[in-house]
């Protein structure tokens, strides 16, 4: 069977394309290929449907998903009446450590007695354990929105939000995404450069890399708006995290201690500290 979509209606980043699935009765089946880690499922009622990809590819389940319910968008597929106790969807990796991603979607969209509830984050710390040592204040939940689509929001795109405080409204992507966080902040001189380290987009960075660009904000953690984003490079992007905050007139660095030590190993920490001539009992 052959669904056809384009991210008009499917909220998917390939303009038009199609998929293959395998259908049984209520099971619908999609592999990408023969060497695939993701295997993600939903379950619903009686309906049953499985992805294997090399990626997580888990808007492919509501594409299948709106082609199964007749519907033209995936923001008509949200208004549907849901029956959410029947209702589970299961990230699993082979090989390989549980992505970021992986975790906060588990979470996320099963978390069912409390969507469109605001959220706490030091619960979500508790409930849930990433990877990245920034946890639920980091970039991977905010990619969530943004690169998948799912309405997960932060004081920043959504005002009625306290500090400390997050929303997931639905577990439909309803957003308009930006999967490869395409730059797009065009008020600068530095149009194709790298704001940061200078390299030009098409260039091959120190480790061989072609440079592509994303959208890195000045003060980090300020989203959606272009006069605090500038063109950087994915490695520097990912590099400086939250590590620095650049004066937007000037573009000097300020540092972000706390985020510094936050992402140094404790060898070196003690290392530097012993050259500040601290001794091993002050270090306890």
């Amino acid at each position: 069977m052959i669904i056809k979509y384009n991210s008009s209606t499917y909220n998917l980043s390939n303009e038009n394309g199609d998929l293959e699935i395998i259908q049984n009765n209520d099971t619908y089946l999609y592999k990408a290929n023969h060497r695939n880690i993701y295997q993600m499922e939903l379950k619903y009622e009686n309906i049953l449907i499985k992805i294997e990809s090399k990626i997580n590819d888990i808007l492919i389940i509501f594409v299948i998903l709106q082609y199964i319910f007749k519907v033209n968008t995936i923001k008509d597929l949200s208004k549907l009446k849901w029956n959410f106790s029947q209702w589970k969807i299961t990230i699993k990796t082979t090989g390989k450590k549980t992505s970021d991603h992986a975790k906060i979607l588990n979470y996320l969209l099963n978390n069912i007695e409390n969507f469109n509830k605001p959220l706490k984050i030091n619960d979500l710390e508790k409930n849930v354990t990433l990877n990245d040592k920034r946890g639920w204040v980091g970039e991977r939940p905010r990619e969530i929105y943004y690169k998948y689509g799912f309405p997960y929001f932060t004081p920043s795109t959504l005002k009625t939000l306290k500090n400390g405080e997050r929303l997931f409204e639905c577990p439909f992507p309803i957003c308009n995404i930006n999967p490869i966080r395409k730059a797009i902040c065009i008020n600068n001189n530095l149009l194709n450069k790298c704001f940061t380290c200078g390299i030009k987009e098409g260039e091959k960075n120190l480790f061989g890399k072609i440079c592509k660009f994303e959208k890195g904000h000045l003060e980090p953690h300020i989203l959606s708006k272009n006069n605090l984003a500038r063109k950087q490079c994915k490695w520097c992007n990912t590099f400086y995290k939250d590590k620095i905050i650049w004066d937007i007139k000037t573009y000097k660095p300020k540092f972000n201690i706390y985020a510094i030590l936050r992402d140094t190993s404790k060898n070196i920490l003690i290392k530097e500290l012993k050259k500040l001539g601290f001794s091993p009992e002050d270090l306890k």
